[in-house]
């Protein structure tokens, strides 16, 4: 025997639309005919969504560190390992001359810069503020994603050049355009006059690289006595590697660099009873991926551990389940009361189904008001 199947009629379906309205007025009749239970399983799940939204979203900002760049993929942050005597030392610190060695001397890497304190005060005219000035190389743009909005299209190009984040430039200048501009920076106790080339957007809030203002590391006072001086060690070395070049295989490379320049350290190193590693080295410089410095506080000295953000992002997902489950128990705590309503209408002919639909329903409006109310809160 064949069975037809009978096509889904405009009727058919208007009775579908007219019978889900009628489940969805009787079910906002029972929420408004028992009110108290209603508030009770509102304010439960609005308290337990929206903290457990907060804790995810604040995850979910951690997470997002350092993901706008375009280059992030081939972007390390350089560090050290000292295998001394007391265990490993890990610091992050560099002389001036190592990022200009690394750039021209392994082969693997494409790009380079320094990234440390500079000046403390900018000053136009008779306005003066304390304003950070970061000291860079001429590679920064191009390594990281910071939108130029007025200016120069390639910052920095000059020693005497400056950049200025959008809201740097609105409190030194406030309407008045700044490029071209000439400001005097702080330099530790000597002014120096710089020219504004460029504006740059203010830096993103989940960027591990955060400044107001920019400069050259040739202006740094001390640059000129210690631009060869491995051991004086005070900033911070990004790079980037070329196309095909895996960090272990610039690792190798760094090592040969660092035989060739800094031999005597070690020297003290084993002198000192320092411990060789697998190469049989006393320390190593390694890279640190771009994506990881935000959550290794051991070696860039900020953000914060994976395991940290999974603990956090476990506790707030528990406390939606907990909500979860105490609307869960009230309901049933309620369900005797609504026997004798639920037994009326099977008497009355209500399919098992329907009974179903009407009280999911009931528990889905319930639901989706806690949890749109919960985004109100969170985003307010």
């Amino acid at each position: 025997m064949v069975s037809i199947v009978k096509p889904v009629t405009h009727t058919t379906a208007h009775n579908y639309c007219f019978m889900f309205i009628n489940y969805l007025k009787i079910a906002w009749r029972n929420l408004l005919k028992n009110k108290f239970h209603t508030l009770i399983n509102i304010g439960g799940l609005v308290i337990g969504f929206t903290i457990g939204l907060a804790i995810l979203l604040a995850v979910y900002y951690q997470f997002s560190f350092d993901g706008f760049h375009q280059n992030k993929k081939n972007i390390y942050q350089a560090y050290q390992v000292f295998h001394k005597k007391s265990g490993d030392e890990i610091a992050n610190n560099f002389g001036f001359p190592a990022a200009h060695a690394f750039k021209s001397e392994a082969e693997g890497i494409q790009r380079a810069t320094r990234f440390m304190n500079g000046g403390s005060k900018v000053r136009y005219g008779s306005k003066e503020l304390d304003m950070p000035v970061m000291l860079v190389d001429t590679d920064f743009f191009s390594m990281f994603t910071f939108p130029q909005v007025n200016g120069n299209s390639r910052p920095l190009s000059g020693p005497s050049d400056m950049v200025l984040s959008e809201d740097a430039a609105t409190s030194l200048f406030g309407k008045e355009d700044p490029v071209g501009k000439s400001i005097q920076v702080l330099f530790g106790d000597q002014w120096k006059e710089l020219t504004v080339a460029s504006v740059a957007a203010n830096t993103p809030t989940n960027s591990s690289i955060r400044f107001d203002a920019l400069a050259r590391v040739e202006n740094r006072p001390d640059y000129t006595t210690d631009k060869n001086n491995w051991n004086s060690q005070h900033h911070q070395v990004y790079i980037q590697l070329k196309e095909g070049y895996k960090p272990a295989q610039v690792e190798q490379q760094l090592r040969m660099v660092n035989h060739r320049h800094v031999a005597d350290s070690y020297d003290a190193l084993e002198r000192e009873g320092a411990f060789k590693d697998a190469n049989g080295d006393v320390f190593a410089t390694n890279l640190l991926p771009l994506a990881e410095v935000h959550f290794s506080p051991r070696i860039s000295g900020k953000g914060t551990s994976r395991m940290e953000l999974y603990t956090v992002l476990i506790v707030g997902l528990l406390i939606i389940l907990i909500a979860c489950f105490n609307f869960i128990n009230i309901n049933l705590a309620s369900a005797f009361a609504r026997g004798r309503e639920i037994g009326v209408r099977k008497c009355m002919g209500a399919l098992k189904r329907k009974v179903f639909t009407q009280l999911w329903l009931e528990s889905f409006l319930v639901c989706a008001f806690a949890f749109i109310l919960s985004l109100v809160i969170v985003n307010g």
